[in-house]
């Protein structure tokens, strides 16, 4: 705690009637500070050479044996673990050199026996012919040497009617033959037509395109008409309406067309442009 004696703004703003001195233990002695060259001798070690003869390097070297003649074959002494008859001489053993010379081969169960074998004898090579699964050409064949056979795609599956009606969807086609048989109701079924092409599964883009000219044919249709000088409603309608009659029998012959061709290509189930 500061007190009066540390300076001037630790003095209290009144003065005290006295000052006491607290009652606390003292604080411990720090450990004497040690230099660590203090054990240094006073004297620089001299470097130079001893003052009493010492004993020569070459006579700290340990003795080592007579070094070995490489010209000189190394010695092998024989075990149970390099005999002839363990594996591990099996797997290092090594014909002899020498022309002309008997080697006994001899086995557990077998009386000793010698062959006889000269390395100046024509050595006899039988080719084997290489073994060629079946369906490849002979080898050193002109097939042999060229490009493998490409595969042949299967022919697709037939069409019938039913999978034409499943892609074409019975809706589209119920509409259209509505529009074939009641003239009244054409246009209206042939705008319904054209709106349920989306749901088409085969041909879509082609199938709405069919429908998109014979929608801007039928609008022709009815312009040409009006500008004739049909004033009655009625008139002008059944004019269009047998027009539109001749344009859906017209798209279900072309409309299963598309279809079966559509089928055809491969592209069942999928959009074909």
């Amino acid at each position: 705690m500061a007190t009066w004696e540390d300076g001037p703004e630790y003095a209290p703003v009144e003065r005290p009637n006295e000052f006491s001195i607290p009652d606390a233990a003292p604080l411990s002695v720090a450990p004497p500070y040690l230099q660590p060259a203090a054990d240094a001798p006073s004297r620089r070690p001299s470097f130079a050479d001893p003052g009493q003869p010492v004993a020569p390097l070459a006579a700290l070297v340990p003795a080592q044996e007579e070094p070995r003649d490489p010209g000189l074959p190394f010695e092998i002494v024989s075990s149970a673990a390099t005999a002839s008859e363990s594996a591990w001489g099996a797997a290092h053993w090594s014909p002899p050199s020498g022309a002309g010379t008997a080697t006994p081969v001899s086995g557990p169960s077998e009386p000793p026996r010698t062959i006889s074998w000269d390395p100046r004898a024509p050595m006899s090579l039988t080719a084997h012919a290489p073994q060629v699964p079946a369906g490849y050409p002979a080898p050193n064949t002109p097939p042999w040497f060229g490009p493998a056979p490409y595969p042949v795609a299967p022919p697709p599956p037939p069409v019938t009617a039913k999978e034409v009606i499943r892609v074409l969807t019975p809706g589209l086609l119920i509409v259209l033959a509505i529009g074939a048989l009641i003239y009244v109701l054409a246009p209206i079924t042939l705008a319904l037509g054209w709106g349920l092409t989306s749901r088409v599964q085969v041909a879509q883009s082609a199938v709405r395109r069919t429908l998109s000219l014979a929608m801007a044919a039928l609008g022709l249709v009815g312009m040409f008409i009006a500008l004739t000088g049909v004033l009655d409603f009625s008139d002008w309608w059944n004019k269009v309406g047998w027009s539109a009659l001749l344009m859906s029998w017209a798209a279900l012959v072309a409309l299963p067309i598309l279809a079966v061709r559509g089928l055809r290509s491969g592209t069942r189930g999928t959009r074909w442009e």
